[in-house]
């Protein structure tokens, strides 16, 4: 599933198309989360924390909030440049 797919699948009103866009979001961002964890002296419980505060804090940003500028299911930085998920979730 790529980026695009997993935000129009959170901008759902459908709840099973939302959990499956969180359950992907969560299994692409694992590693990476973990990786950068490790890296700054935490261990794997600490990683497996912050991967889920940084899951909700997106999908809040994103759905509830409105914070994150979408276009075309994408996001958009506020140098009208298109942003990975990825990326922006590490800045989270």
């Amino acid at each position: 599933m790529n980026d695009s797919d997993i935000i129009s699948k959170l901008l759902s009103k459908d709840d099973r198309e939302v959990n499956l866009a969180l359950s992907e979001l969560y299994k692409q961002m694992k590693n990476i989360a973990n990786n950068i964890v490790i890296q700054n002296s935490g261990d794997s419980n600490e990683a497996i924390d912050v991967l889920q505060e940084g899951v909700i804090s997106f999908y809040n940003n994103l759905v509830k909030e409105r914070k994150i500028m979408i276009k075309n299911n994408l996001i958009i930085n506020n140098n009208k440049n298109i942003v990975k998920i990825s990326s922006y979730m590490y800045s989270v």
